[in-house]
């Protein structure tokens, strides 16, 4: 069983990262293509080891600095890109850059701050209970959301695609994820 202060990690890191992450990757989009998205959480790892680093959790050496640097400077030049592509995607597209590298650092911040509850817990019910977390602190706004301006309407397809989203993209994939971790 889980300390209360294992809980209380759990909760915080449940809400930024089952909570906060997707609506900060969402938003960002708004923003941003996929693609630049996908290259801005893409620093994620760099962000942890750093994170990591900082905390004295990890040593950092010199293959290390190579290798943060090397892929630090590799997304830099993909970002930076075509500028005729960047008027497509249109004038506020650093603002979406900037919220995904955010949500990148909670990603970041998740696996650092995990790892020594997965040392303690199995992973699934570190996952299972950050995913309560991060759903209770979304059901909140979303409950406030509802009210405002109803709910949504589903048909089939759209039922399939959220169950899809939910389950495959959602529990599956971040279970595996913190496995890994």
């Amino acid at each position: 069983r889980p300390s209360p202060r294992d809980l209380l990690a759990l909760a915080v890191l449940g809400l930024a990262f089952f909570g906060l992450f997707p609506w900060l990757f969402t938003l960002s989009l708004q923003y941003t293509t996929a693609a630049r998205g996908a290259l801005a959480l893409a620093t994620a790892p760099l962000m942890a080891l750093g994170i990591a680093t900082v905390l004295r959790m990890e040593p950092f050496g010199v293959v290390k600095l190579a290798a943060v640097l090397t892929a630090i400077i590799g997304v830099a030049i993909a970002l930076s890109g075509d500028p005729k592509a960047l008027e497509a995607v249109g004038p506020d597209y650093w603002i979406g850059d900037l919220i995904m590298l955010g949500a990148a650092a909670i990603a970041a911040s998740y696996s650092v701050g995990a790892k020594p509850l997965l040392a303690r817990h199995p992973a699934l019910m570190v996952t299972c209970l950050s995913m309560i977390a991060g759903a209770v602190g979304l059901a909140v706004p979303a409950g406030v959301i509802a009210v405002q301006s109803g709910l949504p309407s589903f048909d089939t397809g759209g039922l399939i695609a959220v169950l899809f989203l939910g389950i495959g993209g959602g529990v599956l994939q971040f279970g595996l994820w913190v496995w890994a971790v």
